[in-house]
């Protein structure tokens, strides 16, 4: 019995000092991502970093493959990448098989529809593994590398893609939408007319984003139109109709001014009557008396 551990104990040795000096290939997954999606990034209603498509598109997913720290084997082929969702959808790469030479790397593709609502819901993330497989003269026999999970995935409705692509456009063109309107003559819109449907625009924007957080996009949806409806008004009032509207006022105000100075004159004008009008006067009584 004892034999028998020290023989065991001394394999156990040797397979480990030996196993580096092994030949074989070394398959290695790089910066899996979705691409070309309808948003990808922390989702408010989510509240996870999410990559989002609108049901009914192509869904992509780039798998970079390299081959790495190939002792004993120059290249590997990788014969097949599989994916399964979570909603029992699995999908298959094309293009296949692919050679990859020793320190180089190669872009599996997997790109599938995405499903209706019905099928893979929007109130909640997806979640999905990815299996890579490959061969290389290294060693005999299918290799295999797993991707579990692969970055968060989520479907979008009509609404929510909506909503969700006027509440980029907002933010970019004014990052900090709490306050972006000011007052007339402010740093914000220099019209009246722009600056009130600028308020518009963030009293729509600030509850479309509110009911979006709440789940309720069809709402949100309407809501984001409004805003950007109202920011473009806002918008095209200053850079259409502002000169009108700042002439109107520059026109009051020399209205005031004129009005100041006719004012002044018909006072100088009666201090002249009251003075001329005795000497008159004086001048009719002593006619009167001869």
């Amino acid at each position: 019995m004892k034999n028998s551990r020290i023989l065991l104990s001394a394999l156990i040795v040797s397979a480990l000092v030996l196993s580096p000096m092994l030949p074989r290939a070394h398959a290695d997954l790089v910066n899996v991502k979705w691409v070309n999606t309808a948003f990808s990034g922390i989702d408010p209603y989510y509240g996870v970093t999410v990559a989002a498509y609108h049901t009914g598109t192509p869904a992509t997913l780039y798998v970079p493959v390299t081959q790495s720290n190939g002792f004993g084997g120059s290249y590997i082929n990788v014969t097949a990448a599989k994916l399964m969702m979570d909603w029992n959808g699995n999908y298959t790469a094309t293009g296949l098989p692919i050679k990859i030479t020793l320190n180089n790397w190669a872009l599996v593709t997997i790109t599938f529809t995405v499903p209706g609502t019905n099928v893979a819901s929007n109130l909640w993330i997806h979640n999905g593994i990815l299996t890579v497989n490959y061969t290389t003269p290294a060693a005999p026999g299918t290799h295999q590398f797993v991707e579990n999970p692969v970055p968060t995935f989520a479907v979008y409705s009509s609404d929510q893609a909506s909503a969700m692509s006027i509440m980029q456009q907002l933010t970019a063109l004014t990052p900090t939408f709490g306050s972006p309107c000011g007052g007339l003559g402010s740093s914000g819109f220099k019209t009246a007319a722009g600056s009130a449907a600028c308020q518009q625009a963030v009293q729509q924007f600030v509850l479309g984003r509110s009911l979006y957080t709440q789940g309720n996009f069809t709402a949100s949806n309407t809501a984001m139109k409004n805003a950007l409806n109202s920011w473009n008004a806002a918008i095209s009032a200053d850079s259409g109709t502002g000169a009108g509207l700042d002439l109107s006022a520059t026109l009051g105000a020399y209205g005031v001014l004129l009005l100041g100075i006719g004012g002044v004159i018909g006072g100088i004008a009666l201090l002249l009557y009251a003075w001329k009008r005795p000497k008159e006067l004086r001048a009719l009584a002593a006619t009167t008396t001869h």
